[in-house]
């Protein structure tokens, strides 16, 4: 732990003190990606049921990803690498038939530490995950997935993000409460907009 955040934190005697300069440092560790700027129209299958979500969303897709579509939406598989410090495999499936429609999400990091947890429409928070990322002579933040979702298939809007949280004598500090316009970092920010004959 760095002495200036520890110290303005048991000055101020609670956990909105300064900002604990080592969000700054361990900022880079989330990864970034691009997001769309409007509604995306994602066309039914042409040959049977589903959707295209891969092709919908190829453009905002890291290279680090796969997505295969299935019957009820697509499977994302993704290898996170945190600067070398842990490695996070992550899957998101959509689960858009659903009523309501769905988002799954399994993180699994180096050490084997497992997160799972699905999310409906109409849902929306933040979900510690328990994976941990240390880094010498910084300190340990846990990983944190924000998340948000709204609307029916002919709009659908999905919000997710990683934020990070540290516990300084007992106090959780998380990245978003200090830096708002840095965390959560989105990884999707999009509107769907489905045709419901996909899910025929």
């Amino acid at each position: 732990m760095k002495f200036a955040a520890l110290t303005a934190l048991l000055l101020a005697g609670s956990s909105q003190a300064a900002p604990p300069v080592i969000f700054e440092d361990l900022l880079p560790l989330l990864p970034s990606f691009s997001n769309s700027t409007g509604p995306i129209n994602v066309p039914s299958s042409t040959t049977g049921s589903g959707f295209g979500i891969c092709d919908s969303l190829a453009d905002f897709t890291p290279d680090y990803c796969e997505c295969a579509d299935n019957d009820g939406g697509a499977k994302f598989q993704c290898t996170v690498d945190m600067q070398g410090y842990d490695t996070v495999q992550l899957t998101m499936e959509m689960n858009l038939c659903e009523q309501p429609a769905s988002v799954s999400f399994d993180l699994v990091d180096a050490n084997g530490i497992e997160f799972s947890e699905s999310f409906a429409s109409g849902d929306s928070g933040v979900a510690p995950t328990g994976i941990m990322v240390g880094v010498p002579a910084v300190g340990d933040a846990e990983v944190l997935l924000s998340y948000a979702i709204s609307g029916d298939l002919e709009e659908l809007q999905l919000t997710f993000g990683f934020d990070l949280g540290v516990t300084i004598l007992g106090y959780q500090n998380l990245c978003s409460d200090y830096y708002p316009d840095k965390c959560p970092v989105t990884f999707l920010d999009t509107t769907l907009e489905l045709d419901p004959e996909g899910c025929a």
